[in-house]
């Protein structure tokens, strides 16, 4: 069997692992569970965005006069304060996992920090330059998780 035929039959056997697993039905007290402790993440991760992306609304003409570009206050707000939430919403989860969902979400931010170190306004061609950026590392990122790895079992 060649390895895209192999990789394709683990993938099999784990779509049936998550199909059969109780997480997908079987057991209804572990799916509350689960709706609970997600509800609670997502509430406390998009109530530090919102918070966070009005703070920089608020504070853009303090961040245009000190970077010397206008712009950029509801990114850097919405940016800093996702990073910050999910850190904050993924404690619960552990350690290195909140660390490891924060600092993936200050990735995306290091094209508005190029923009912002080159003085451009975030406008026009700037937020599509940062906005390609942000959904090639989207999907770079998603899309090796279908990937077969060259990992040894």
């Amino acid at each position: 069997m060649n390895n895209s035929e192999n990789w394709r039959r683990q993938q099999l056997e784990k779509k049936e692992l998550v199909l059969h697993s109780p997480s997908h039905g079987e057991g209804k007290e572990e799916d509350e569970k689960n709706f609970v402790r997600f509800l609670k993440f997502g509430t406390v991760d998009a109530s530090l965005l919102m918070l966070c992306t009005l703070a920089g609304f608020s504070f853009e003409g303090v961040i245009a006069k000190r970077i010397g570009a206008k712009g950029y206050g509801p990114v850097l707000g919405a940016g800093i304060g996702n990073a910050f939430a999910d850190t904050v919403a993924g404690l619960p989860e552990g350690k290195s996992a909140a660390v490891g969902v924060g600092c993936g979400a200050v990735l995306p931010l290091i094209p508005i920090f190029g923009a912002m170190a080159l003085r451009r306004e975030f406008t026009g061609a700037t937020v599509m330059v940062a906005g390609g950026a942000s959904a090639a590392l989207f999907a770079g990122t998603f899309l090796s998780s279908y990937w077969p790895s060259n990992e040894k079992k």
